[in-house]
This record gives C-alpha cells, structure tokens and sequence, in this order.
C-alpha cells in the first residue's frame, strides 16, 4: 500500500489481495487526518495508550473532548502527553517549567493563549523552599520564578505585573518580567518588612499576568 495526496494509505494494483489487511491499514492512516470523539480526559488517555502508532508533530492526534468548555472542545497532541486546544491556540499544560525552590499550579490557574496578534495569560508559581526578600524599597535580587517554552516567549524583554497571594488570604501587588528565553523573574515587590509572612514555603504563591505582543 501507498500513501496518496491527503496521506491515507489505499492498495495499488500491484499489491497482493488482502481485503482484511488493505481495511486496517486504512483506518490505522487516518489517525492524525480526524478528530476522534472522547468523553474526558480519561478517555483521552485511553485513546492515546490504545494507539499503533505515536503523535508526531507531522502526525497530530486530534480529539474533541466532550466535557471540555464550550468552544474548547478540540484538542491536540504531538507528543501523546502534552495537549493544547484549538480555541486561541491555548495552551494550559506545560508551557512553562517551574525553577528551583518552585512549583506550578495546576492548569486553571496557568493558562496561556495567543488572540489577535498578543499573547495572554497567568502563570501561578508556589514557593516551596527557602525564604525570598525584598530590600526595604521591595527591590528583589535577581529571582527566576519559571522559564515559559520559547514558542510562547516574548521577542522583547516586556515587564510583567505579579500578584503576591497568602494563604491566609493576604495579597500585595509587585512586578516581574519577561525575558526573550522564556525566563520569568521577580523585580519588585512590597516592602522588606510585609514580605516576611510570605517568607516560610507553601505559604504564599505569586500569579505573573502575560500580556506581550506575539513574536
């Protein structure tokens, strides 16, 4: 069998008559040429582990995700791990990687999106080890919070507004940026002496809002 022009695999007259193996082979190539029904996530998982053959970036795998939000339901891998929706091409897992003594929130609360030539989101980092503090101005020393994948990263360093969150409740407002690698840092804070009841780990997470032009 060969592929043709939309890279399905069909019979040539020259192959031997196989009816049974001819339709297999057919279905099998249609997998990254359509979309694929799934209930959940779970079924997701399932659909990928179940499959002869693994995403590729010149082979997607396309499903639409029945209990995703309305206008979100597509989806696609090229990996067989990681996925993005259709919509805005949104991305809300594994944009970015977490730095040391950093975790990221789960996916609702680290979401990045591209719309109308800009790219839009949050990244919401936890602290987990050690304390980080501001002089008495709330100037940082250099802290890298997390490091955004390259196809998501601004051309330009841009700066990036960050909210300090406790969990008692408490929330101060401060400053970051952005740099052309992907590296997300800490520049300004709220001052020395309010910083400390966000100094023990676990305590406090910071929300770092993207919004920069589209490379």
């Amino acid at each position: 069998m060969a592929l043709n022009d939309i890279n399905l695999r069909v019979p040539l007259d020259s192959d031997t008559f196989d009816p049974s193996g001819d339709m297999r082979k057919l279905a099998s190539s249609i997998g990254g040429s359509s979309i694929v029904p799934v209930a959940n996530t779970v079924g997701r998982d399932a659909l990928v582990a179940g499959l002869g053959w693994t995403p590729t970036p010149t082979r997607p795998l396309y499903v639409h995700r029945a209990n995703a939000a309305t206008g979100w339901e597509i989806e696609l891998t090229t990996n067989g791990t990681t996925w993005r929706s259709l919509y805005n091409n949104w991305s809300g897992d594994g944009f970015a990687t977490a730095a040391s003594g950093w975790s990221l929130e789960p996916t609702l609360n680290s979401v990045i999106y591209r719309r109308a030539g800009w790219i839009w989101g949050s990244l919401r980092a936890r602290r987990t080890a050690g304390v980080i503090s501001p002089d008495a101005n709330g100037v940082f020393a250099t802290v890298e919070i997390a490091t955004i994948n390259s196809a998501w990263a601004p051309q330009y360093l841009h700066p990036a507004p960050i909210v300090f969150r406790h969990t008692s409740g408490g929330v101060r407002g401060g400053m970051g940026r952005v740099w052309p690698t992907g590296r997300v840092e800490i520049v300004q804070g709220p001052p020395g002496s309010s910083i400390q009841t966000y100094g023990t780990a676990g305590e406090y997470s910071v929300n770092v809002l993207l919004n920069y032009p589209e490379p």
